[in-house]
């Protein structure tokens, strides 16, 4: 029984939140269909678009049995979406995929093999490529995620310093659903790095690319974007999201390493504070 399971179930799950992802989406829809890895399933979760992404995804899934379509009552935030696809999951590994972002499609493949001998990594990840035009002029990006070969707390620290690039690698299904996801509006993505860095390692998949479409937003655009245009406060958000990390860490690893996570996000935005009174970064920037 348990075999015939794990050859019917699909190993692999895409989960692809998309909201409005003209003129983008077709493409980066493309990219995930064209993965050569054979057990895959694709979610995809439309969040109440109002331009053409219902039209590609009718095509879509005439022309594919391994998309799963769905299709939000409400409208959801950006973070609760990435949550909601996730929950669909019936696979061994999971992975976000973006309606702007790019992959070759050896990607999952890549990852999969790379996961399979890694077996303490959560977490698999590409070289990183960025570009301001969707679909042209990447260029690499020195990211250093990786954190095997270092102590817990080390990890955790790494993680709560960076963007969070990486949640578009490849992870360990089970991994996912030992952290809560409690929304927050400031850098919603952190508190879920920082747990998965307290559980295991990233890991860096040589020789594999991931094309990210870098565009700048301000503060408004990006609560527009993620919250549907929900009113920007930083100090409150900002207070939200050492409360949401102490939370999610508590639940997975306990008060006091809650407490350290929660010094290390204070440490980021207290540098980035810095940053922006010297004119260092922009205002959009977090």
């Amino acid at each position: 029984m348990e075999n015939h399971q794990s050859f019917v179930l699909p190993l692999v799950t895409i989960g692809m939140p998309v909201r409005n992802g003209d003129p983008y989406f077709e493409a980066a829809l493309a990219s995930v269909l064209a993965q050569d890895y054979p057990n895959l399933e694709i979610i995809v979760s439309d969040n109440g678009s109002t331009d053409n992404t219902p039209a590609v995804l009718a095509r879509a899934n005439v022309t594919d049995s391994r998309i799963r379509i769905f299709r939000q009552d409400k409208v959801l935030t950006a973070f609760d979406h990435f949550a909601w696809v996730m929950s669909q999951a019936r696979g061994r590994y999971f992975m976000w995929a973006a309606h702007d972002d790019l992959r070759p499609a050896h990607y999952v493949s890549s990852l999969v093999e790379y996961l399979e001998r890694k077996p303490k990594s959560v977490l698999a990840f590409a070289d990183l490529r960025v570009s301001s035009i969707f679909g042209k002029d990447y260029q690499q990006k020195l990211f250093s995620f990786e954190s095997e070969g270092v102590d817990r707390l080390t990890r955790m620290r790494k993680a709560a310093s960076q963007q969070c690039y990486h949640i578009y690698g490849l992870w360990r299904t089970e991994v996912l659903r030992r952290i809560p996801f409690i929304y927050n509006g400031w850098w919603p993505d952190l508190p879920l790095m920082i747990a998965a860095a307290s559980i295991g390692p990233f890991s860096r998949a040589e020789g594999v690319n991931f094309d990210y479409l870098e565009v700048r937003k301000t503060n408004e655009q990006r609560a527009q974007y993620q919250d549907n245009g929900r009113p920007v406060n930083r100090v409150f958000r900002v207070l939200k999201l050492f409360r949401v990390t102490f939370l999610t860490i508590k639940h997975v690893a306990g008060t006091k390493l809650a407490i350290l996570a929660t010094w290390f996000v204070l440490e980021k935005q207290l540098r980035v504070a810095f940053s922006l009174l010297s004119g260092k970064v922009n205002s959009g920037d977090r």
